[in-house]
């Protein structure tokens, strides 16, 4: 009986101590974790974000390795700026997503304009003298060593943004990741066709996708990191960002930017 006892104990302080080892051990899920979470913070660092869809990203966030690309995405609310684009998207005509002002404030000589190729951008930046490429979906094209396909974008039960029109979206090719900018859209079965790092996407409803609607989208597209965009000016709250981060859940890392 004694012995019986004595084996029992022994039995339970190894147990104790293979319990104290492996809690002291990081698991692989905490440093895959710690990883990912230092990776978006190094991606997202110089993001900033103007309201509604109006972003600034540059290339060197995405590859340190790669030459430094400033691009704006759509701007509006630019305020005080102090610094020039190497390359600005425009996705379509809209008011909030095209200004013609605003463009001109982040102007250089070198700067190229990219733009859907509908009638009404044409004419809105027909007095800037810039590079400008008009494209629709299904374009490629390479600026500065960046390679740029675009893609559809639409209302699929909505009348604001109908797919005849040619509304386009951006997927930014850097170093080996992909970067997209949904401009206005709803969750379109093209985006199955889709395989992202990172994507940029709408989330307020009314005129695009809803927080749950854009959370299905970003599953399609295999975002490793999504940013929900369009929310909180015309139309939304500031809420539609954090409904999309619960409804994404573990699918993607989503990150916020402050609004700038």
């Amino acid at each position: 009986m004694k012995n019986k006892q004595k084996l029992i104990t022994i039995l339970l302080v190894l147990l104790l101590i293979m319990i104290i080892f492996n809690c002291q051990q990081p698991t692989s899920e905490t440093t895959t974790t710690t990883t990912t979470i230092n990776e978006a913070i190094m991606i997202i660092d110089e993001v900033k974000w103007f309201g509604q869809s109006s972003i600034r990203i540059s290339d060197k966030n995405v590859n340190l390795e790669q030459r430094e690309n400033i691009m704006f995405f759509d701007p509006i609310n630019l305020g005080k700026i102090d610094e020039s684009a190497d390359i600005i998207f425009i996705t379509h005509s809209h008011p909030d997503h095209l200004d013609s002002t605003m463009i001109s404030k982040l102007l250089k000589p070198t700067t190229i304009i990219v733009s859907s190729e509908e009638s009404q951008c044409k004419t809105i930046l027909s007095s800037i003298t810039n590079e400008k490429r008009f494209v629709k979906p299904g374009d490629k094209i390479i600026i500065n060593n960046l390679t740029i396909d675009v893609v559809e974008a639409y209302n699929i039960n909505k009348v604001y943004h109908p797919k005849e029109s040619n509304f386009v979206g951006y997927i930014v090719t850097i170093g080996t990741k992909k970067v997209y900018f949904a401009g206005d859209t709803d969750r379109i079965p093209e985006m199955k066709n889709w395989a992202v790092d990172i994507a940029f996407v709408p989330v307020s409803g009314t005129y695009t996708m809803t927080a749950d609607e854009a959370a299905l989208a970003i599953v399609d597209m295999r975002a490793k990191y999504s940013i929900p965009i369009h929310y909180g000016m015309i139309p939304g709250t500031e809420e539609n960002g954090n409904s999309f981060k619960q409804f994404v859940g573990q699918n993607s890392i989503v990150v916020i930017p402050p609004k700038s």
